[in-house]
């Protein structure tokens, strides 16, 4: 696995587990539901990293 496969797969864990932290208010941070666009950003970003994997 590249470096570049590897960073991806940072940032889409660092941006899952924020988006599910500001989900259900984890440490004293504001309340921002997951939404539609919200979710499906985070699914472009897996594809995205799954496509690099292919290539």
């Amino acid at each position: 696995m590249g470096p570049g496969i590897t960073f991806g797969f940072v940032v889409a864990g660092q941006l899952l587990i924020s988006m599910l932290m500001e989900h259900f208010s984890l440490m004293g941070g504001s309340h921002h539901s997951i939404s539609i666009g919200r979710g499906s950003g985070m699914l472009l970003i897996i594809v995205g990293v799954e496509v690099m994997k292919k290539f």
